[in-house]
């Protein structure tokens, strides 16, 4: 299952201003529906948001894949907005759409995986609404609130933790994906090469492949 925040995509509502606010959307949907156990995949924004949900709702969790994203106080993904707004002219100046710039490497190799995700991706794209630019000023100012905020104790998670990202990640920078899988007691990290922040799009059936592992296995990785 996946869903849009609130002000997001379809779904009603103003956009949370934090990560804490995203997290509590989150749990309380899962409430709503009924699960008492859930597999999380957190991508960016959303794996703040999943590191957050282990402090506040650790019971509802079995697991958690934290794709492309940082530990909080990370002073790095302060810059989010700048890069954003960049990549953003960048797209509109080029014809591309941003996230053929946001999400993946200079390299050929790169680009052409860029081009396929993206063709991939257009027809749920036509479906929702385009996020307005107040719903993303706000998420942006969540996202630096973030980076300011202090580091989060995982000392005692003990929650199966598979960390992925890219080796050339520059909206989340991939030595925080390092710092997360250091300080989680029971996690995993795996770095593709020549990958950027959507290295998950860029790998797509290696990392479906390894997403479905880890989810089934005591220790896949």
């Amino acid at each position: 299952m996946s869903f849009d925040y609130q002000g997001i995509g379809l779904s009603g509502g103003s956009s949370a201003l934090s990560v804490e606010e995203m997290a509590q959307e989150t749990i309380a949907l899962l409430q709503v529906l009924g699960y008492s156990k859930v597999h999380l995949l957190g991508l960016s924004l959303g794996g703040f948001v999943a590191q957050a949900m282990l402090r506040m709702a650790p019971h509802l969790i079995e697991s958690v894949i934290l794709a492309g994203t940082g530990p909080a106080g990370d002073k790095a993904i302060s810059f989010v907005p700048r890069i954003t707004f960049y990549d953003m002219l960048r797209g509109f100046l080029t014809g591309n759409d941003a996230r053929y710039f946001l999400f993946f490497p200079k390299t050929t190799e790169a680009r052409h995986q860029a081009k396929a995700f993206i063709a991939r991706t257009q027809p749920r794209k036509n479906k929702d609404k385009p996020t307005t630019l107040k719903a993303l000023l706000r998420q942006l100012r969540a996202v630096v609130s973030w980076a300011k905020a202090e580091p989060q104790d995982f000392s005692n998670v003990k929650h199966r933790v598979w960390v992925v990202n890219g080796d050339y990640d520059r909206m989340v920078p991939t030595a925080g994906s390092h710092d997360l899988a250091y300080r989680l007691p029971n996690a995993s990290l795996t770095i593709y090469k020549g990958a950027g922040h959507g290295a998950i799009f860029q790998e797509a059936e290696l990392f479906t492949q390894q997403a479905i592992a880890f989810y089934k296995a005591n220790d896949p990785l």
